[in-house]
């Protein structure tokens, strides 16, 4: 089983634990990895078979039928309608509303219609990523609300690259105890499609 370490290093050097600060050669390397496959072949106890949950990632096929209620209303001048599927985006509200660019040269910001914004560092303690720590729940369900997003309803979890949007999944899990799945393609798989729906000037929330 995997678990995240909450604080991650810095949290581990505040709680005064060991810390191995010695240069790893490569034949160290190659020993450790040898003993490795050692351990597992000699113990099925420490083996760990890897699966994919496909529920857990979308596709871009996926994204682009799930938006394309809001993409008609836009074009049609309507009032954009509610997903059947939330699209919760990770990144900064500039990049999201198009007011900022993104550090993909050549991909222009921006987001997918329809879609929702929390910026990732929002559901850190302090807003502050180096050491972070989740905020507790209820400030999680308030930050999430605030922002339209109702985490007990479907939705899926998106960023710049695939990333920081397993920071939401992991902030909606705190509040759910439920995986929500990641469009793992994210904005540098949808922006760079040509003639990709884009939608600009909502600094938060929906379009």
């Amino acid at each position: 089983r995997g678990a995240v370490l909450e604080g991650g290093l810095p949290a581990w050097k505040a709680a005064g634990l060991e810390l191995d600060e010695s240069a790893a050669s490569s034949d160290a390397l190659t020993a450790a990895t040898a003993a490795a496959r050692a351990a597992s072949s000699s113990s099925g106890s420490t083996k760990y078979k890897a699966s994919l949950l496909k529920d857990k990632v979308l596709s871009l096929q996926q994204m682009q039928q799930l938006v394309q209620p809001a993409v008609a209303a836009a074009e049609a001048g309507q009032a954009v309608p509610d997903l059947q599927r939330q699209v919760v985006d990770a990144r900064p509200a500039g990049r999201f509303s198009g007011a900022d660019p993104e550090p993909r040269p050549g991909l222009p910001s921006g987001h997918m219609p329809g879609s929702k914004n929390v910026p990732f560092t929002q559901v850190y303690a302090g807003g502050v990523l180096q050491g972070a720590r989740l905020k507790p729940v209820d400030e999680l369900q308030a930050l999430f609300r605030g922002a339209g997003v109702d985490v007990q309803a479907p939705l899926v979890c998106s960023c710049g690259s695939g990333l920081t949007a397993c920071v939401l999944a992991l902030a909606i899990h705190q509040v759910t105890g439920q995986l929500a799945p990641v469009y793992d393609g994210s904005w540098s798989e949808w922006a760079a499609v040509p003639g990709a729906p884009i939608a600009k000037n909502a600094a938060a929330g929906q379009q």
